[in-house]
């Protein structure tokens, strides 16, 4: 049987406003309609949790903002049952119909008698039968062309099936031609062919990985602006897809490649678990997750891991075992990683010797983390990192390194400034911000302004508690209660609502 994608099911419909509209009338946390890769991500997390409840359901694939755009676009109009539900529940509709989504099932016009004819029409019996059989074949075709979407099936010129999977090869009828088709058996190559066949194991298509490695990407990338809870939901659909291709026979290429994939979310959980304040969690997965970075000799995968664990001990004030974990980083770093990492790393490097007292040594690593800022690049980006004009930004960093120095003053500027350039979107990271300037605020005396600093940043986030939050707006309230009790009582409530909300959020992520 052939797939055309381009034909769809029977010929493309036309736009499906239905669902269109159904997709612009969700709304996310900031207020703007869902896109088609919102819808695509709530859905991964909705299969996921079917998965859990019910294994016999399909296991589910990492879903991306192309297979919303085929179904809005008319090409296909009747998904699988288990995607028909997961849109429904996304999109908060009852019915497929209101989706727009209709099987097939055509009539023949002039075969039917009328309604008060008392006897049946052969032919009318027949084309309903007929019709109920081409419906069933439709449904049956759906599916191939659901994993045609999902694979990247085209039609080629001969008229046969191919599968691109980055890897040369291509599926004739039903199956792959490998290796071993090209030889004889029984001929003198056989051993080669044995040796050859071992190393060519095909597993996951180059097409799917790229996929995944796109969805961990972009999971990062809005790391910041959403719940911890709704977080840890994806890494976990993230970490199964992944750990079940490494559990599966993959080139050697494909299998480095999800080695080093399985690490960064490991981090991304790691990084997670940190913001809900669960510390020893946190701590074992950055562990394991740099153990398989150094194995694979990702260093520069490596060298972000123990950065970012390094937040971990400077939190609670271990400034020691905060620059141990950095310089970790710095040797992992030195065998060869990006400028962005570099800087990162040296801007941390700072801020661990301003808690430590040392101005000189916080001078010379800020003024080498300038240098490799000079040449980073937006693409080498991160979690923690953030960038300004093309560069790393490293003023949040500054200014935090600035206020353990006691110098509100200059920690006042450079944290304005790193506020000003953070996306409006950002909401968490904004927090942080601003219950840094409430602390340079407190520092040099203007309590009023650290108290209404701490009160806004503390109502913006309190759908998205982290642990960050909670516990600089902790330290906020203890400078103004050392200088003025009454602006401090004015925080006490809202500090404790905070936490409350904290402890609801990392009780749901957990359970």
């Amino acid at each position: 049987m052939t797939i055309r994608m381009g034909g769809g099911q029977g010929g493309v419909r036309g736009k499906n406003s239905k669902l269109i509209a159904a997709r612009e009338r969700q709304a996310m946390s900031d207020g703007e309609p869902m896109q088609p890769q919102d819808v695509a991500e709530a859905m991964n997390v909705f299969l996921w949790a079917e998965h859990q409840r019910n294994p016999k359901s399909p296991e589910p694939t990492i879903l991306d903002h192309r297979f919303v755009l085929a179904y809005e676009a008319g090409r296909y109009w009747w998904p699988s049952a288990h995607y028909r539900a997961a849109f429904r529940h996304v999109l908060d509709v009852a019915t497929d119909a209101e989706l727009g989504f209709t099987p097939k099932r055509r009539r023949r016009r002039g075969l039917h008698a009328p309604a008060n004819s008392a006897d049946v029409n052969p032919l009318a019996e027949f084309a309903d039968k007929a019709d109920d059989a081409q419906g069933d074949v439709d449904d049956v075709k759906n599916r191939f062309q659901e994993q045609a979407l999902r694979r990247h099936i085209i039609t080629s010129p001969d008229d046969h099936p191919v599968v691109v999977d980055g890897q040369g090869s291509a599926a004739h009828g039903d199956r792959r031609l490998g290796i071993e088709d090209t030889v004889n058996p029984g001929s003198a190559e056989t051993d080669l062919v044995d040796f050859a066949s071992i190393l060519d194991q095909r597993g996951i298509s180059n097409s799917e990985l790229t996929a995944v490695e796109l969805a961990c990407q972009r999971l990062d990338q809005e790391f910041a602006r959403t719940s911890p809870d709704e977080l840890i939901s994806k890494i976990r659909m993230l970490m199964k897809l992944v750990t079940n291709h490494l559990r599966q026979p993959q080139t050697l290429s494909h299998h480095e490649r999800l080695v080093r994939l399985a690490a960064r979310v490991a981090g991304l959980r790691a990084w997670a678990c940190f913001d809900i304040n669960d510390h020893h969690a946190a701590d074992r997965w950055y562990d394991a997750a740099v153990t398989v970075a150094q194995d694979s000799k990702a260093w520069g995968l490596g060298a972000w891991l123990l950065g970012a664990q390094s937040l971990i001990p400077w939190h609670r004030r271990e400034m020691r075992r905060a620059a141990a974990l950095i310089e970790r980083g710095i040797y992992f770093a030195s065998q060869g990683t990006d400028a962005t990492t570099r800087a990162w790393l040296y801007a941390l490097q700072a801020r661990a010797n301003a808690g430590k007292g040392d101005g000189e040594g916080f001078d010379s690593a800020h003024a080498r983390a300038q240098r490799e800022a000079e040449e980073s690049n937006e693409r080498d980006r991160r979690h923690g990192m953030d960038f300004t004009n093309g560069s790393l930004d490293l003023r949040y960093y500054a200014g935090t390194s600035r206020l353990l120095l006691r110098q509100p003053g200059q920690a006042y500027t450079d944290l304005t400034g790193s506020l000003n350039a953070l996306p409006k979107t950002h909401t968490k990271a904004r927090a942080v911000l601003s219950l840094f300037l409430a602390d340079a605020a407190a520092q040099s005396g203007d309590t009023a302004q650290a108290r209404d600093l701490t009160l806004r940043a503390l109502a913006s986030t309190i759908e998205q508690p982290i642990l960050p939050i909670f516990q600089q707006s902790r330290r906020v309230h203890r400078l103004v209660q050392q200088q003025d009790p009454a602006s401090a009582a004015t925080l006490i409530d809202a500090v404790q609502n905070f936490g409350t909300a904290l402890t609801a959020v990392a009780s749901k992520a957990t359970s």
